[in-house]
């Protein structure tokens, strides 16, 4: 087994534990996800769902993306982290690593994301949140 999918898990819980233990989300959950994707771990609050995936196809499609679907009354709105943390001006999308070629590639990636989940949370769960999400879905 690849060393990536074996310690992909363990590196999500680490770096995405702030999710359950500041703010009370639950997870985190493995789902069992059809092709492309390796590996799947998702948390949940009543609002967000963050999903953390790792895509590991041929050399350029190597990679770990985490996606925020904002749950309101009205709508569902899917988006990724790197989208929403360049809407929120909070840096370029480029900021938030996604390269998984190596086991330290998808660690330092799994942990760029933690850091940039932890900026954009506050908006995303505020009342812009909405608004946020869909300037960064249509970009």
């Amino acid at each position: 087994m690849d060393a990536r999918l074996r310690t992909f898990p363990d590196e999500v819980r680490c770096q995405f534990d702030f999710l359950v233990k500041e703010h009370g989300f639950t997870g985190p959950i493995e789902d069992e996800r059809p092709s492309p994707l390796d590996g799947y771990i998702r948390y949940s609050s009543p609002t967000l769902i963050v999903t953390v995936g790792l895509a590991l196809g041929p050399a350029s499609d190597q990679n770990v993306e985490t996606g925020l679907t904002l749950i309101t009354a009205a709508e569902r709105i899917r988006v990724y982290l790197g989208e929403v943390f360049a809407a929120g001006g909070m840096g370029p999308v480029n900021r938030v690593l996604i390269g998984a070629q190596t086991r330290r590639a998808m660690a330092k990636s799994i942990g760029a994301q933690a850091a940039a989940l932890r900026q954009v949370l506050p908006v995303v769960l505020g009342p812009d949140g909405a608004a946020l999400m869909r300037r960064a879905r249509h970009g």
